[in-house]
């Protein structure tokens, strides 16, 4: 709620909430509205059969729109008339791949992550610019995990049931052959995500992207927690971009 209360004093239009326990997102969402800004919802990044049922309370909690992760979501939302926009996992790397989400019911698609600066730059004029999103800033996940580690490091328990949620106590994270250590996060259904501990941006495209017509940016915020830290992120990318 930091990071979201920070945005909002930024002047920041529109939020997108990830958050690892479900009961928080209707009170966000009311938070965020009372602001007078709108606020979509992060599905989690992997989906099983006979797990809609987070669909269904993501749903409940009245937001402006989906974030949206896999196709399971995508055939979800799509259904309940929710906006959406298709997230950097669904993979979109040309105009065929836009134009198939924005078919599924992606009002935006954002840009994968595998682009770089060039074909991002191509696919923003391959086309319309109000159908993309790009992430100018953001720890990159690196990969997830079924087993949790903080589970298995925190606690005698071996299920959510019975291992007293750790994640929301503690935080952890992996350190690497070279001493550096990456951001572990549980999302609701307990699986996990690392995240890369650097922070890459996209401050030598914004402009021309701007040029482009794009006008969709996003900011992802890991461990900048503090209301000064996400002030000078967002305020670098407004700055690049010349608009809120």
């Amino acid at each position: 709620m930091e990071q979201v209360e920070a945005a909002l004093a930024c002047g920041a239009s529109s939020v997108i909430v990830d958050f690892g326990d479900l009961e928080r997102y209707q009170e966000t969402v009311r938070i965020v509205h009372t602001a007078g800004a709108k606020i979509l919802l992060a599905t989690p990044r992997i989906h099983k059969p006979g797990q809609s049922e987070v669909f269904v309370r993501l749903t409940d909690a009245r937001p402006d729109g989906v974030l949206v992760r896999n196709l399971a979501g995508l055939a979800f939302f799509r259904q309940r008339d929710l906006p959406i926009v298709a997230d950097f996992a669904l993979n979109a790397v040309n105009a065929l791949s836009v134009q198939w989400l924005r078919a599924q019911g992606a009002q935006r698609v954002t840009a994968a992550y595998d682009l770089d600066r060039r074909r991002l730059l191509d696919l923003a004029t391959a086309v319309p610019p109000e159908w993309l999103e790009a992430v100018v800033y953001r720890h990159t996940p690196l990969f997830h995990s079924e087993y949790c580690l903080f589970c298995g490091t925190f606690s005698q328990g071996k299920y959510r049931r019975d291992c007293g949620r750790p994640c929301q106590r503690h935080t952890l994270r992996l350190r690497d052959r070279l001493g550096v250590e990456h951001l572990v996060l549980a999302d609701s259904q307990c699986r996990n995500t690392l995240f890369h501990a650097e922070a890459e941006h996209l401050s030598e495209a914004l402009p021309a992207l701007c040029q482009r017509g794009v006008r969709h940016f996003r900011v992802e915020l890991l461990a900048e927690n503090t209301a000064g830290q996400v002030r000078r992120v967002l305020a670098v990318c407004q700055s690049l971009c010349g608009t809120p």
